[in-house]
């Protein structure tokens, strides 16, 4: 515990956090950081705070090169502080808890990509090495959580093709990761939403078609049993005459973000998330390094 209380004690005092100060919301974390006890409930609510009041810092510095490398500099250390106060305890969590961890620690991590794809455009530094980064925190701070891997890139706003190189390879690497196949309905849906993010990523290139082979492969021919919100409100609609099958679902136009929407909402409500996989490490100590040992795996 004085490990954290330390570590605390350095996110308060560092460069990036005094780049936020003038922020009331941050002044008053700061100081919930030095008071908090870090249990499970309190580490909880301390990121549920920080994502909260973040969020509209995204917003605000798109604009603003110099904030918005600030803002990076310290959502990137701020989920670091995180992930360390998680593993100290992670045997203490019960599941419960262990789920709104990696919701939250989902929230943060798809504005910190955000933010990344934002910081990109006036960066120097190769878009590869971004990507890289971005797929070290999403497997390091999700413990390669499957839904939440796929539920991250479905809350990322800047899902373009102007940030296709780094954005294509993280979607790749995501897909990696995964199971080839989804093993219910609702990971159906969850794969099927990805791989159409993917395929527009990658909108005028001959990869389209690439996709489209893999996205049948690994969907298969036709989804199983689905909930009919998720039939009604997030997959496309299908011509009366036509059977629900994935090659004609992958060729419907529709609404990307608005049924990413409502699938996130309908996860949210019926909290149908199977276990976290539990990690191949209990190391605390070495989070830096093994972001960084990521980064050069997926550069």
């Amino acid at each position: 515990m004085s490990e954290i209380v330390e570590l605390a004690h350095s996110v308060e005092n560092s460069t990036a956090s005094k780049g936020m100060e003038g922020r009331q919301w941050m002044e008053k974390f700061k100081a919930m950081l030095l008071l908090n006890r870090f249990t499970p409930g309190s580490l909880i609510s301390l990121m549920t705070y920080y994502a909260r009041n973040v969020q509209p810092s995204v917003s605000e510095c798109q604009p603003k090169p110099l904030k918005v490398e600030k803002l990076r500099e310290s959502i990137s250390e701020t989920l670091r502080f995180f992930l360390y106060c998680y593993r100290a305890q992670r045997e203490t969590f019960q599941e419960t808890e262990r789920t709104d961890y990696m919701d939250t620690m989902s929230d943060l991590l798809a504005m910190y990509i955000d933010i990344e794809l934002k910081a990109s455009k006036r960066s120097d530094e190769a878009q590869s090495n971004i990507s890289a980064r971005l797929t070290s925190y999403l497997y390091i701070c999700l413990d390669n959580s499957h839904q939440h891997l796929m539920d991250t890139l479905l809350k990322v706003q800047f899902l373009s093709s102007t940030y296709h190189q780094i954005l294509d390879p993280l979607i790749e690497k995501i897909l990696q990761m995964v199971p080839e196949h989804p093993i219910n309905g609702v990971m159906y849906v969850r794969y099927f939403l990805v791989y159409r993010i993917w395929k527009r990523i990658n909108k005028g290139s001959p990869m389209k078609d690439d996709i489209a082979v893999k996205a049948k492969t690994s969907l298969r021919s036709s989804p199983p049993a689905l909930p009919e919100y998720l039939v009604d409100s997030v997959l496309p609609k299908v011509p009366n005459d036509e059977k629900i099958t994935t090659e004609v679902l992958l060729i419907q136009k529709f609404d990307l973000e608005k049924s990413a929407e409502n699938f996130l909402k309908f996860v949210k409500d019926s909290r149908e998330l199977p276990p976290v996989q539990s990690p191949q490490s209990t190391q605390v100590c070495s989070i830096d390094f093994q972001m960084k040992n990521r980064e050069k795996q997926y550069g």
